[in-house]
């Protein structure tokens, strides 16, 4: 009889403490980290009966599904988040207004440089055909993310790309313009509550574009028209520790051409980043993209690679 009092006063005591107590401590990572570095970083939240406090930081924070640690843009609690009386199930809601006791930034900027290689066909309808390669074009790339939540982020994209050594197959021709192609991304991607090693996204896309001008191919002088294109995308992607991987789909919604030839169509884009050390890291990219008009239509394959840094 005694023990089950006092095991009644010890249950009514720690909840009393409990609520009595300061809210929960809260953190959320701009970059994939481990238990052991979250444990070494903010070891002045570690109580001194606690011998080992990742162990503990893990117990505390099981909606984080990966056991090596807390992805980017994902938050954890520092400190019990429940009475030592109850379990995980009683825990503080992780709620968004304790997100202000973050010592990490909630936005980042991601810098990749790096070179393309591209492989294109123009065919027309009087059966003319024009296949050209440009290798080892220089590029540069700016990616900023901003968190939103811990299961949503935004992405804006901005990437340069100076074009060089373009070869016509079966030609000698000089290439009379110096030539450049951009690409401006904004992208609104929802991580899966669930299982945040899937995300889902949808944005939209400005590019530009070079087709040959018909009129120059038999010409000493190869010249080019610049295309302007507006797209709406779709994409899917997986996440792991140091690994991304996105699927992309985009479709023309609004196109113009300096001699109102508008090409419209799809592209697809397969990206994979992974990231040393959570800095750098290496970024390749596969690009597949068929536009059309009245007169031509136009195909291609860019494959990049890049080098990474976080800031």
């Amino acid at each position: 009889m005694l023990r089950s009092v006092f095991t009644l006063f010890t249950f009514i005591l720690s909840l009393t403490t409990f609520a009595l107590s300061q809210e929960p401590k809260t953190v959320r990572f701009k970059n994939d980290t481990s238990w052991s570095e979250v444990a070494k970083k903010y070891e002045e939240y570690k109580d001194g009966h606690i011998s080992d406090f990742a162990a503990q930081l893990k117990d505390w924070n099981q909606h984080i599904d990966s056991i090596e640690g807390p992805r980017a843009g994902q938050s954890i609690y520092l400190t019990s988040p429940y009475s030592p009386a109850l379990s995980w199930k009683y825990a503080e809601p992780l709620n968004a207004q304790y997100i202000e006791e973050s010592k990490d930034r909630s936005t980042q900027l991601v810098l990749k440089a790096g070179f393309s290689n591209r492989i294109y066909n123009q065919t027309y309808l009087s059966n003319i055909e024009a296949k050209y390669q440009v290798n080892f074009s220089p590029s540069l790339e700016i990616e900023y993310l901003a968190y939103l939540s811990d299961n949503n982020r935004l992405e804006f994209t901005a990437s340069y790309t100076k074009l060089s050594e373009i070869t016509l197959e079966g030609s000698n021709q000089e290439i009379d313009e110096n030539l450049s192609d951009y690409e401006l991304t904004i992208l609104d991607r929802i991580f899966s509550s669930t299982n945040q090693t899937i995300s889902f996204s949808i944005g939209l896309n400005s590019e530009n574009f070079q087709t040959i001008k018909t009129s120059t191919l038999s010409s000493n002088k190869l010249s080019f028209n610049q295309n302007n294109l507006y797209q709406g995308m779709l994409g899917l992607g997986l996440h792991f520790r140091a690994l991304d991987m996105n699927l992309i789909y985009a479709n023309t919604i609004f196109a113009k051409n300096e001699n109102e030839e508008e090409y419209s169509g799809s592209k697809v884009t397969l990206s994979v980043d992974y990231f040393f050390k959570n800095t750098f890291g290496l970024n390749g990219k596969m690009k597949f993209f068929n536009y059309s008009n009245d007169t031509s239509n136009f195909e291609g394959t860019i494959i990049s690679l890049a080098i990474s840094y976080k800031i």
